[in-house]
């Protein structure tokens, strides 16, 4: 379905919460999800490893150093199988049919090179989604609208500037890089 890319850096509140969350995603076992423990100060290591043996499509990958979030983000981008590409962050959690649908979103429309949704926002860590109704929504619209990889930048005299358009968790191809740049 996609691949998935997690950074773990300390987060061992989250974890648990997290990844109990994203095995809960509709067809979990046709993701692959790597999940990156770079040089955690953290106890995340066991945690981690339990869900990797448990699930099969999950690939955990132990980093000697942090060379930030991003960075981990494209080195999972080159490991990647899938056609489609998601971050999965450890604060974040998802509605179960989240990554179906943005899949779904992104075969339909072929000129559509990135799919995001609307959010639930809370400050509360331990909310799980199955209570996340009634929460304050973010980027939310009745309306699709489609971008292309050109189209996620805004430009000020020619140089791209910071946009924020698909914020957290988007679903992309994972030929985007080619296209944009890591």
């Amino acid at each position: 379905l996609c691949t998935l890319a997690t950074s773990v850096f300390d987060g061992d509140d989250y974890l648990v919460p997290f990844l109990q969350n994203a095995a809960a995603v509709e067809r979990y076992e046709d993701i692959e999800h790597i999940i990156v423990l770079a040089n955690s100060p953290g106890r995340e290591y066991n945690t981690a490893l339990e869900h990797c043996i448990r699930n099969p499509g999950v690939v955990l990958v132990w980093k000697s150093d942090d060379p930030g979030l991003y960075n981990i983000w494209n080195h999972c981008d080159s490991l990647a199988s899938a056609p489609y590409m998601g971050n999965a962050n450890i604060d974040d959690k998802r509605a179960p049919n989240h990554l179906t649908e943005l899949v779904r979103l992104l075969e339909t429309h072929p000129d559509c090179d990135v799919a995001s949704a609307g959010l639930r926002v809370t400050d509360e860590a331990s909310t799980t989604w199955e209570r996340s109704d009634g929460l304050e929504e973010w980027y939310t619209s009745d309306a699709v609208s489609t971008k292309k990889g050109t189209d996620l930048y805004k430009f000020s005299d020619g140089i791209p500037i910071a946009h924020n358009f698909p914020h957290c968790l988007p679903v992309w191809r994972t030929s985007l890089g080619s296209v944009i740049g890591p």
